[in-house]
């Protein structure tokens, strides 16, 4: 996987095409259902259209968009040094920020944010033409996962700089960012917490589509570099299952992340019972082995920071700075450079523990050092063919 920038006309409405050989699923049955309030009982899926939902369009965005940093090696980050002469660190400080893929937000231009404006609005038009209630389950899935996680993206880009998301205040009643009301279907008004607590989290019974929602920190799940389909969504949530339950941010020094205790009422009533019986399912045997001796969990601080390249700064001029011999004067090239760099010393300790072998590569990059000449190339809606 190449690391490289949005690169062409993306924006087009969601084609819903009959779908040649999807198998309906009926909506799965919880003895401990909860109860879905009038307000969403028109999202609770009723499948009987056998049609499915093309997200090409997002499926390239996240191509040229994410970038990949493979699994934990479950040692924290060291604390970044300041620059030479100065006490200003110009970079993400995080322990865990080299766990999760990243978005270098800072690298995205107004141009770019109305593309991811005008998808959006498509996603949502589509919802006024089709029930999405009635699509394949799995259609419904991953519909709500590519809308949550677009508008999760589009609204961070919106208002970057933006150093811990769960801060971001939004529109003029200055409602945090997970409870605004700023996704519009079927004539509903929803938040992201909507959709996943009162939309998903109530109908779908397998807790590992909690790992397939980004929160724009470092601490949730983690965004995938392609987009969701009912083909790959079984997949794609195992493989995020599994890069998140072995991290640090999962579960480290006794403890487990803030996310566990957020879905307790949907999928861990029985908490330390039911946790463990997750995490068995996902952990690393040596993982596994240490999660297996704690009799009691707490929960651990959660990791507010923004899962981007930069650490969420606003730009700084740096001067008399090289580096690899070229110059560098402000902070988000240094602090994309830097980060791209530590990846690699990452690769090679992932190597040395046996995670993944020579010739895998997972991450990409066409330079070490990222000018300004290496800002993204997507056109804006205007230009779309």
């Amino acid at each position: 996987m190449r690391y490289s920038f949005l690169h062409s006309s993306i924006v087009a409405l969601s084609l819903m095409i009959p779908a040649q050989s999807l198998a309906l699923q009926a909506p799965g049955e919880r003895s401990d259902r909860i109860v879905v309030s009038p307000e969403f009982a028109k999202f609770v899926p009723a499948p009987k259209k056998d049609l499915k939902i093309d997200y090409n369009y997002w499926n390239e965005i996240l191509n040229n968009l994410v970038f990949l940093t493979g699994v934990s090696t479950r040692q924290v980050a060291p604390k970044p040094e300041p620059l030479t002469g100065s006490r200003f660190v110009a970079e993400h400080t995080s322990p865990y920020r080299l766990e999760g893929n990243k978005i270098p937000f800072s690298k995205l231009r107004a141009e770019h944010v109305l593309t991811l404006q005008e998808y959006k609005r498509d996603l949502e038009d589509l919802a006024n033409t089709t029930e999405i209630a009635a699509l394949p389950k799995q259609e419904q899935l991953v519909y709500w996962i590519n809308l949550h996680n677009l508008t999760v993206t589009m609204l961070i880009a919106e208002n970057y700089p933006v150093m811990k998301p769960s801060n971001l205040l939004i529109g003029e009643g200055k409602v945090p960012l997970q409870d605004a009301k700023v996704i519009s279907v079927n004539g509903s008004k929803l938040s992201l917490r909507d959709i996943r607590e009162n939309i998903v989290y109530p109908n779908w019974e397998d807790p590992k589509v909690i790992y397939g929602f980004f929160l724009g920190d470092i601490g949730s799940p983690s965004m995938q570099g392609q987009s969701f389909t009912a083909e790959n969504v079984d997949r794609l949530l195992d493989q995020n299952a599994n890069e998140f339950v072995n991290s640090l941010r999962a579960f480290s020094r006794g403890g487990v992340s803030k996310i566990y205790k957020d879905v307790a009422r949907f999928y861990f009533t029985n908490f330390d019972s039911d946790l463990r019986q997750h995490f068995q399912q996902y952990m690393w045997d040596e993982v596994y082995e240490e999660f297996a001796a704690v009799k009691t969990f707490k929960v651990n601080s959660y990791e507010y920071d923004i899962a981007d390249m930069e650490g969420g700064h606003a730009d700084h001029v740096i001067g008399n700075l090289t580096i690899n011999g070229k110059p560098v004067n402000d902070s988000r090239t240094f602090a994309i450079t830097s980060y791209t760099n530590q990846i690699k010393g990452k690769t090679e300790i992932l190597l040395k523990q046996g995670r993944i072998k020579r010739g895998k590569v997972i991450v990409g990059y066409e330079e070490d050092t990222l000018s300004e000449g290496n800002k993204p190339n997507m056109k804006s809606s205007e230009q779309r063919p």
